[in-house]
């Protein structure tokens, strides 16, 4: 009988010890799960103080904007363009010079929209406080003149504006007046005239002194005429491939109009594939 009680305190005191054990484990459990969580806060702390610290260290604000590459447009505007946007608005702590958090993909769209004759444009990060700015621009196949006058690029866009003693020809005439940025030809029209303008001079030493919109359809250029420094003009369409156009020249100027001749022309008339006609 003794022996069975004792059995019995034993079996009582083995079940509260497992209870005991059972209750304590979600407490340790939950200690060192607590000291992590703190130690994320602190970490996530410790990182926000050092980016705040980095933004607002002067000795890696930029300071210097280097622009390499072609140089019609204007650095110094160039320049102050992108001192002035090199911050994030979108979050206050990275509105500062800091060149770790320059937004370069964004800047560099800016920069293109802001001047239509850059091309491309290529920012890099030279440490600890320069960017380096590489751009390519467009070139220029004509300018347009009404109140402003506009060098017009290989996009058909008005690219750079220029004061009237220096525009350089080819000019082109008969356009709408627009402002800096805006189209002035379709892509097609503006590879069409700069095709011209390339094969006349490569096929027979002519240089052209400015396009004259003469006939259009639907917004586009049908018929062009093609002012020469020789002092006539020839007569272009759109409908017939430029190389059809241009490749009769060289044995007409040869057997019917040599350069005396030439002189006194008024026109050539090119739109009839394989066919001339002149004044």
């Amino acid at each position: 009988m003794a022996s069975q009680k004792r059995k019995k305190r034993r079996n009582t005191r083995k079940t509260s010890k497992k209870r005991q054990t059972k209750k304590s484990t979600p407490q340790r459990k939950a200690r060192p799960r607590l000291r992590r969580v703190m130690l994320l806060v602190v970490l996530v702390m410790l990182a926000v103080g050092g980016v705040y610290g980095l933004n607002r260290w002067e000795y890696v604000h930029v300071s210097t904007v280097k622009i390499e590459g072609d140089k019609r447009v204007r650095t110094n505007q160039l320049r102050d363009y992108i001192l002035r946007n090199l911050g994030d608005k979108r979050w206050n702590i990275l509105q500062s010079r800091a060149i770790t958090f320059v937004p370069v993909g964004r800047l560099q769209r800016q920069v293109k929209e802001e001047f239509p004759l850059i091309k491309t444009v290529d920012i890099s990060r030279t440490p600890p406080a320069t960017l380096t700015v590489e751009i390519t621009e467009r070139t220029t196949i004509a300018t347009q003149c009404h109140a402003r006058c506009y060098q017009i690029g290989e996009n058909g866009r008005a690219i750079k504006r220029v004061p009237k003693s220096d525009v350089t020809n080819p000019k082109l005439v008969g356009s709408e007046e627009v402002g800096l940025g805006e189209r002035v030809l379709s892509g097609r029209e503006a590879r069409w005239l700069r095709t011209i303008k390339t094969q006349l001079d490569e096929f027979v030493d002519l240089s052209v002194s400015k396009f004259v919109i003469d006939a259009t359809f639907e917004d586009q250029i049908q018929i062009v005429h093609v002012h020469v420094e020789e002092g006539y003009y020839l007569k272009f369409d759109s409908l017939t491939p430029v190389r059809h156009q241009i490749r009769v020249l060289p044995t007409i100027f040869t057997e019917r109009l040599p350069s005396e001749k030439r002189k006194k022309l008024e026109y050539i008339d090119l739109r009839i594939k394989n066919r001339v006609y002149y004044k």
